[in-house]
């Protein structure tokens, strides 16, 4: 079973991946872990740039 995610929802996820990754991470690498293209990974590293990176919490 796959789940279908528009472009802009991988984006987005791609983006908060980026934001919680501690050293930079390279576009073909983001375009084959999220399925994007060139210009949607561009898009997701611009927003990661604006996403705080989420801390982890304790239960």
């Amino acid at each position: 079973m796959t789940i279908e995610t528009s472009p802009l929802d991988a984006v987005r996820i791609a983006a908060d991946w980026i934001a919680q990754q501690p050293s930079g991470v390279r576009i073909p690498d983001i375009r084959d872990r999220f399925g994007l293209s060139a210009l949607e990974a561009c898009q997701a590293i611009k927003l990661a740039r604006n996403v705080e990176p989420k801390e982890a919490t304790s239960p």
